[in-house]
């Protein structure tokens, strides 16, 4: 873990390095309620083929302490700091749920600093967004704020209980790599170190934030989940939507389902390998 000084504070940032050191990096952000430790198995599969960095975004992880403001726009800049402390200049750029949202909007602002863009169930338009009630759309994920867990395993046991994450769809030492991060405070009261104001920050900007993907410059893949948040069959983005985004621009803009996932196990669960291979090439 990595602290990287920024606007009002500090973000925490995984890296999860490579093994040659020429190796290229990718930077990766990840959703709305998550951690950088989402991307722990696609790290994993990686092998330190490429060298992986992963952002706290402000209010998540190690990077609950860093102050607001939060917003779509905040964490561009945020983003746009820690490539900078990293000595990096151009990127290949990775983002998956509000990640994408980020990852398409600093692309925007910063294509000059953008080599390629991996969107990972995210980027475009959430059908009807501007009617959905964003703890409903969330559901246990925003739901699991307002809970006490007395121990890590018990923390563990909660999420396999989630109906995306049940029947040993995402693997136990993955599962515990993301949740123990997430957590906060001391046994036998601990709870998710998501900070509840930078979530509803971030979901008002929901609404406008698909507008970035169409006016995207790099060359840009987007994969998509036939499933939803709560492993339903209502994905947060259609393949008819993505396909037709693709089409707009067919030389720079490619779309991709990956099959028999969900919106989380498409990066935390055996979507994982296919998204790898994806940063990989």
């Amino acid at each position: 873990m990595l602290t990287v000084p920024v606007a009002g504070g500090q973000l925490a940032v995984a890296d999860y390095g490579a093994f040659a050191p020429d190796a290229p990096t990718i930077v990766a952000v990840h959703g709305i309620t998550a951690n950088s430790h989402s991307w722990g198995r696609v790290a994993r599969t990686l092998n330190g083929s490429v060298r992986l960095v992963a952002v706290d975004l402000r209010g998540r992880g190690d990077s609950r302490t860093a102050p607001p403001p939060y917003g779509l726009g905040q964490h561009a800049q945020d983003l746009l700091t820690v490539v900078d402390w990293l000595g990096l200049g151009q990127i290949h750029l990775a983002g998956h749920s509000l990640g994408a949202y980020i990852a398409a909007r600093f692309a925007v602002e910063h294509n000059d600093r953008v080599v390629k863009l991996t969107l990972i169930d995210g980027g475009l338009p959430i059908p009807g967004i501007e009617q959905i009630d964003p703890n409903a759309f969330l559901g246990a994920a925003v739901a699991r704020l307002d809970l006490t867990f007395a121990s890590r395993e018990e923390y563990c046991e909660w999420w396999t209980r989630h109906p995306a994450f049940g029947d040993g769809q995402i693997e136990p030492e993955d599962l515990a790599h993301y949740a123990d991060h997430d957590l906060a405070g001391d046994p036998p009261v601990m709870r998710s170190g998501v900070v509840r104001a930078a979530v509803a920050a971030d979901a008002a900007d929901l609404p406008a934030a698909g507008d970035f993907a169409y006016r995207l410059a790099v060359p840009t893949l987007l994969l998509t989940a036939p499933r939803g948040l709560q492993n339903e069959l209502n994905p947060m983005q259609p393949e008819t939507l993505a396909r037709a985004w693709a089409q707009q621009a067919p030389a720079q803009r490619h779309a991709r389902l990956v099959p028999d996932v969900n919106h989380y196990t498409l990066v935390l669960g055996r979507g994982a390998d296919q998204v790898a291979a994806a940063l990989a090439r």
